[in-house]
């Protein structure tokens, strides 16, 4: 899940006046999960409700470790809730703070910033076993994400500058300081989780831009007929498939948006478009996941309770 500081607008490798003339090659179908109450017992997601001017605090990010378990950050009552892929609760994971995104690796430990700048690394016991402050030089600070790469397992600070900071977990075991390590890594892009790329966004005009693979210098270009919208880099599967997510402002007397994920091929042949949910409570695109199959999951807070969907192809 990522964000991008300015809105631009994009143009498909086959130009159209519409982008909703475009045929989706493959067709994914909902399936609901994850049914569960806002309130603070056991099997309930906290929800804290924005008065006037105040923003309302819920579930802050969602993931999917490597065996395919599902993890939310219950913000409001710190702890993550980690479910089976079938929606069933396995373990309440206490944690100390409230923070805005984790991730897991592949031994199962958490990886949760806070709102401090601080990375806590805990067991999935809820033990607290390191944290470490993440250095003044690290600006707009947004996700964290788990990737793989040649066998190594490495944990990435993402900002909103498209830029990616790599540091291996192990000098994750005690408590370093950032800006000493050696093994800090700053990579232009976002990572993929599944296939040894970065990817980043870049404007062309009013209408266009394109999403470029920077190991491969490859360029998908793609189409909105809105000037407005905004696409963000999502993840691929370990088939190379991209996935991103974008935003379109649709006209009425009220702010109304429309937001989906568009599936590419690594030629950048379009493949699907998958209609998102709006989610007022996460960092945008923290509520969305996809697993090395391809299969996307979102986390949908509803008036009385939160869902988790489960969006495969038929």
């Amino acid at each position: 899940m990522r964000r991008l500081n300015f809105l631009i607008c994009f143009i498909a490798t086959i130009v159209v006046p519409d982008i909703s003339s475009i045929y989706s090659k493959e067709v994914y179908i909902p399936q609901d999960i994850i049914n569960t109450t806002w309130g603070t017992s056991y099997y309930q997601i906290g929800l804290i409700k924005g008065l006037e001017d105040r923003r309302a605090i819920g579930p802050a990010s969602l993931k999917v470790d490597e065996n395919n378990d599902i993890y939310i950050l219950d913000a409001v009552n710190k702890r993550i809730q980690k479910y089976d892929n079938n929606g069933r609760l396995l373990l309440s994971i206490p944690i100390k703070k409230p923070g805005i995104d984790f991730c897991i690796d592949s031994d199962g430990h958490i990886y949760l910033i806070l709102y401090s700048r601080i990375i806590e690394k805990y067991s999935q016991e809820g033990i607290l076993l390191s944290e470490y402050q993440i250095p003044d030089s690290i600006k707009f600070v947004t996700n964290i994400t788990h990737v793989k790469r040649k066998m190594e397992s490495i944990v990435v600070v993402e900002t909103g500058e498209q830029r990616s900071y790599l540091f291996e977990p192990k000098i994750l075991n005690f408590n370093a300081d950032f800006k000493k390590s050696s093994k800090l890594k700053s990579q232009k892009g976002y990572p993929s989780k599944f296939i040894d790329a970065y990817y980043i966004t870049q404007k062309i005009n009013k209408y266009s831009g394109i999403i470029k693979n920077l190991m491969t210098n490859s360029e998908i270009e793609v189409v909105t007929s809105d000037p407005l919208a905004s696409l963000v880099f999502i993840d691929t599967d370990k088939f190379g498939n991209i996935f991103v997510s974008v935003e379109s402002f649709l006209g009425g007397p009220t702010i109304n948006v429309k937001r989906e994920i568009r599936k590419y091929n690594p030629n950048g042949e379009i493949l699907a478009r998958i209609k998102l949910y709006m989610n007022y409570y996460t960092f945008p695109n923290s509520d969305v996941a996809i697993n090395d199959n391809g299969v996307i999951y979102q986390l949908r807070p509803l008036k009385n309770k939160v869902q988790v969907l489960k969006i495969q192809k038929r």
